[in-house]
């Protein structure tokens, strides 16, 4: 296993709306996610 954490797109907004510091180089998005990203708006 390589350490590295799968995360959807709430978990991803969560963070954001929250402030929390992710730890770099420990998470990963799939390109479905990411483009929900792209689209969300705050």
């Amino acid at each position: 296993m390589s350490g590295k954490y799968l995360l959807d797109t709430n978990a991803i907004i969560y963070a954001i709306d929250r402030k929390l510091k992710l730890p770099a180089n420990r998470h990963v998005g799939t390109v479905i996610t990411l483009s929900q990203l792209v689209s969300w708006s705050t």
